[in-house]
């Protein structure tokens, strides 16, 4: 494995605090940061919410560093959500967030899933996108 290649890979509890250190610099980096309580649970909880409910959570690092991730949550047995896509900021405009999509919609295909859905947070003073 070189330094600069992109490993792809379903999540592992031992990747727990990388997990929570990538979702909270990516956050910042973009002015965004989340309330204190139960709004990040599911990132300290990822076995039981993304994987055992039938959905699924992946990373993806280059050498020891985690440069982004994604998860799938089930909403129903036809319909994913698909939550928590961060790209570190260092290796943002790289292609990363692409090719960790197109992984967990290869996911969600084999996971037998008809529909992927997604909800984001508007930054105030950003404006909204419509996608």
């Amino acid at each position: 494995m070189s330094k600069d290649e992109v490993i792809f890979r379903r999540f592992a509890p031992a990747d727990t605090d990388n997990v929570w250190h990538l979702h909270t610099t990516a956050s910042q980096d973009v002015g965004v940061c989340s309330p204190e309580g139960t709004w990040g649970d599911d990132l300290r909880n990822i076995g039981e919410v993304y994987i055992k409910s039938g959905g699924d959570f992946m990373v993806a690092h280059i050498g020891s560093d985690f440069a982004a991730m994604g998860g799938l949550k089930p909403l129903d047995n036809d319909v994913v959500e698909l939550k928590r896509m961060r790209v570190h900021p260092s290796f943002q405009r790289r292609g990363l967030g692409r090719r960790i999509l197109r992984e967990l919609e290869s996911r969600a295909v084999a996971l037998e899933f008809k529909q992927i859905v997604l909800d984001t947070t508007t930054i105030p003073g950003r404006g909204s996108k419509t996608l």
